[in-house]
């Protein structure tokens, strides 16, 4: 025979060619592929010319592999693994059950608990997801999803988003003023945002002043005529409940923040009350599969499936 023309050899000859190993028996193989015996001759004859060697030897009620036929079965039946496990994993990346999920994200979301066991529920219903989490401020963050290094981040409203990013709101907490336990502030019940103006604020770094809590409290300061005194300004929550905690100060957070913070430090709402909302945020040109896994799971905590557009 001539050499083997590969162009000719498909993988359905190949998987052909292992039924007809499997049974060692042409007519039962031709029923379990669901083609007439003599179509079922034919086949093999024509992979037997495209390899240039057979593959059988023929006896008159029976069939047995020459050693090119041993050796090709043991190649065969790997390359058919190979090509399930292929589409098997393009399959699963297709449908979000693989691939990469880098989450950025503020500090202060970390706190909001229904996050915690989102997270949670993507890593175990999609153990073959790489699941990464990113912490900077609302500007880096825009920054690197539109890089494409981030596939989702989490801000805290309000912000202006370019037309090409989508987002969902994914929860919402209430603004809260933290100050040292022993704080003249600490024995009301509520706080108005007028009663700050006495008291200097440990207040958030000057890249994020468009982005999040910040523009909020200094719109309503303004409304209310009250010029706020800033001690410090950091970027992160947990440093605002440091310096809190350590008479730096007092504080605007959101309420489940102020949980985590230490004993020494206490919450009290502001009145009227303040909610801040924290959103989804990703790129409409890449809403990955396993962007949409992540969203469904955040939709099942509160109902709301919807894409909003900016």
């Amino acid at each position: 025979m001539n050499r083997p023309s590969l162009i000719s050899v498909s993988l359905r000859k190949i998987h052909t060619f292992s039924i007809v190993c499997d049974t060692m028996h042409m007519a039962r193989a031709a029923e379990r592929l669901g083609i007439s015996q003599p179509s079922l001759s034919e086949q093999i004859q024509g992979l037997e010319q495209a390899l240039g060697f057979r593959l059988f030897h023929r006896r008159r009620r029976a069939i047995d592999l020459t050693e090119a036929g041993q050796q090709l079965l043991i190649e065969a039946r790997a390359l058919l693994q190979a090509h399930h496990d292929m589409l098997e994993r393009v399959g699963r990346i297709a449908r979000g059950e693989m691939g990469r999920l880098a989450i950025g994200h503020v500090g202060s979301a970390m706190f909001v608990r229904p996050l915690a066991g989102q997270l949670k529920a993507m890593r175990k219903r999609f153990p073959g997801v790489d699941m990464r989490l990113r912490e900077a401020g609302g500007r880096r963050l825009l920054e690197a999803l539109a890089a494409g290094d981030l596939d989702l981040v989490l801000l805290r409203a309000p912000l202006k988003l370019p037309a090409y990013l989508r987002h969902r709101v994914h929860s919402s907490q209430k603004l809260v003023v933290v100050m040292p336990r022993g704080h003249v502030l600490a024995g009301s019940r509520g706080i108005h945002l007028s009663q700050l103006a006495a008291h200097v604020l440990v207040d958030y770094a000057e890249d994020d002043q468009t982005i999040g809590i910040t523009p909020m409290v200094r719109e309503l300061a303004q409304q209310s005529g009250v010029e706020l005194q800033v001690s410090w300004r950091v970027t992160t929550v947990g440093s605002v409940l440091g310096l809190v905690a350590s008479g730096e100060g007092i504080g605007i957070v959101p309420d489940h923040a102020a949980l985590r913070a230490s004993r020494s430090v206490v919450a009290r709402v502001l009145k009227p009350p303040v909610n801040s909302e924290l959103w989804l945020v990703w790129h409409q040109d890449r809403e990955t599969p396993t962007v949409r896994q992540f969203l469904a799971i955040v939709g099942e905590d509160d109902g709301r499936a919807v894409v909003v557009r900016p």
